[in-house]
């Protein structure tokens, strides 16, 4: 029988047996046994195939991590439990399709029997951080070290080893597998187009890359984070889990917190805090915020996650493998230099001290420049893991953008305009991340408050002044000096097309654009959408990487427009161009 008789509502049915001629046949108990088109097996061939790939590609990173790793780690095994589980699951039915997989998976079961701990910290740090929270509420009472119940936040146990972390990653890999699968029999068996690309972007293994990369948050979740940016480059359903994820990200357990605080700051650390509040107001990428009391000061402590600096290089290693792999990206982004550059700025995020330093120095670059604030740090109270600062108060941008009035939205736009270009042709030092959360608008006295610096970047004098002229003459709209610029800097080489040549020359004058008046109305133009355009045809069509600084620059400027595009602002432009020297 064929598909034609092949019933359009069965699902979730697997093959059991593979004949000589690779057609695989239904489980005897279906009502309509025969053999599935030729269609199906293909698509069949394609999945396992990857399968293959991906599975022995991340086989080989568990198992010398795990070699390395021989100290014992306990949630080793809980993740490989899970693994297989979902292998069994998944994959149990065609060993002998892929015989080359069991074998391989079976040494990496094997390892688990001999792993026991969770790598730095230990059942017996578990235990000690439980009566140390027990000990703060039978001493302090609540209001010394509390948990706070108006906040309603998901938790979950941060894996802390390579080991564990390279399987959560393989767990993935073998979940979309089995998803994939799915989706293909039964597009099969309703008699729709199947496509593995389209399988791989199902819903249900969307979700499985959003909870995924939430739970093992560090490097995955900011690869994730900037994918996200690439609007109009990548599927439409990859990038709606991207943005879920960038929007979410679980915390820690107290137990890890109460860890950390008490190796950063010895036993007795509760001492140094009047009250302190176990459940975060805020989790990101590579760590999340509490709020203490300290001397009757509000402040806010920023803690790292256990092991993320650690597993930078080998997470995002892994994610590119998995994107280069199931060709979730276009190879013309160069992921692989997408994702060292983000290697480096998140290795440079996990030096809180380094962080603590750029405080201090942007407190006094901006100290002439009226409308700004950045909160004071606490150096008592801050380490490499811990940053304790100022706590401001205000509200976010996206929350400015819904609740201010015109004049106020205004004002806001031209200072963040006037911020980046400061930071970039002035002082030479920015602060890449253009996250609306990081800019806190205090209604009364009329500031914006800056806060996380883990991102800045310095550029070199001469990459500043190139990039100085070839704005400028985006703002004149010379086209031949923004060509010859552009050679010069690195964005064009010998190998582009006219298209590409062309392509790179209309979105450098859109960076121009708000800046050539006067003034510029973001609300009635459509700049944004312009430069998303613009964006995603030069990744499919370039021949090389842009320059490296760019990977961080264009990311605050965009994101400078879109914050002045969110707030529908009107932005005055006159002291911009005395900052780029224009007449």
């Amino acid at each position: 029988m064929y598909r034609n008789n092949i019933p359009r509502h069965i699902s979730s049915i697997l093959p059991t047996k593979c004949a000589r001629n690779s057609y695989f046949y239904f489980p005897k108990h279906i009502l309509y046994p025969g053999i599935i088109n030729k269609r199906l097996c293909r698509s069949l061939n394609s999945l396992f195939s990857i399968t293959q790939r991906l599975i022995l590609s991340f086989y080989n990173d568990g198992a010398d991590s795990c070699s390395a790793y021989g100290d014992k780690h306990k949630d080793f095994t809980a993740q490989n439990g899970k693994f297989d589980k979902n292998l069994r699951s998944g994959l149990g039915s065609f060993s002998a399709f892929n015989p080359d997989i069991q074998s391989k998976l079976q040494n990496l079961k094997n390892y688990s029997r001999k792993l026991t701990t969770s790598g730095t910290i230990s059942s017996h740090c578990f235990l000690n951080a439980e009566q140390n929270h027990n000990h703060i509420q039978n001493t302090f009472g609540v209001g010394k070290c509390h948990y706070s119940s108006d906040r309603i936040m998901k938790g979950s146990n941060l894996s802390v080893s390579k080991t564990s972390r390279a399987l959560q990653i393989t767990d993935l890999v073998v979940g979309m597998i089995t998803g994939a699968t799915f989706d293909t029999i039964k597009r099969i068996a309703k008699g729709q187009r199947t496509n593995w690309k389209e399988s791989f972007l199902s819903e249900a293994n969307m979700n499985r890359l959003t909870d995924s990369v939430c739970k093992m948050r560090g490097a995955a979740l900011k690869l994730c984070q900037f994918l996200s940016m690439q609007q109009n480059a990548l599927p439409q359903p990859l990038l709606d889990a991207l943005a879920n994820a960038r929007n979410r990200a679980d915390f820690m357990p107290q137990e890890q917190v109460l860890h950390i605080l008490t190796s950063e700051f010895g036993d007795n650390w509760r001492d140094k805090f009047d009250q302190f509040d176990l459940t975060p107001i805020a989790s990101a990428s590579i760590g999340q915020v509490h709020l203490a009391n300290v001397k009757g000061r509000q402040v806010a402590v920023k803690i790292q996650f256990p092991g993320v600096s650690d597993s930078i290089v080998s997470d995002i290693d892994n994610f590119i493998k998995l994107c280069d792999i199931l060709h979730l990206v276009p190879e013309s982004m160069f992921i692989d230099i997408f994702g060292k550059e983000i290697k480096s700025e998140l290795l440079s995020e996990c030096h809180y001290l380094n962080e603590a330093e750029f405080y201090r120095i942007f407190k006094q670059l901006l100290g002439g420049l009226d409308g700004f604030y950045v909160p004071d740090v606490l150096s008592g109270l801050t380490t490499n893991k811990i940053l304790t600062t100022e706590f401001v108060t205000g509200i976010s941008l996206d929350q400015a953008a819904t609740i201010l009035s015109q004049d106020k939205r205004n004002s806001i736009g031209s200072r963040l305009l006037k911020l980046v270009l400061n930071e970039l042709f002035a002082f030479q030092l920015m602060n890449t991340d253009p996250n609306p959360r990081n800019f806190i608008y205090d209604i009364e006295n009329d500031i914006i408050n800056l806060i996380d610096f883990g991102a800045v970047r310095h550029y070199n004098e001469k990459f500043i002044n190139d990039y100085r002229e070839i704005v400028k003459a985006s703002i004149l709209g010379d086209k031949e000096m923004i060509k010859k610029l552009s050679y010069s800097l690195g964005f064009l080489c010998e190998k582009d097309t006219d298209e590409m040549i062309d392509t790179h020359i209309n979105s450098v004058l859109l960076i121009g654009e708000p800046l050539r008046n006067d003034e510029y109305d973001f609300r009635n133009n459509e700049i944004i959408e312009n430069i998303r355009a613009k964006t995603a045809k030069m990744i499919k069509i370039r021949s090389k990487p842009p320059p490296p600084e760019v990977y961080t620059l264009h990311r605050k400027l965009a994101g400078c427009y879109l914050l002045c595009h969110n707030l529908s602002a009107k932005i005055y432009t006159a002291y911009c161009k005395q900052i780029l020297e224009i007449d």
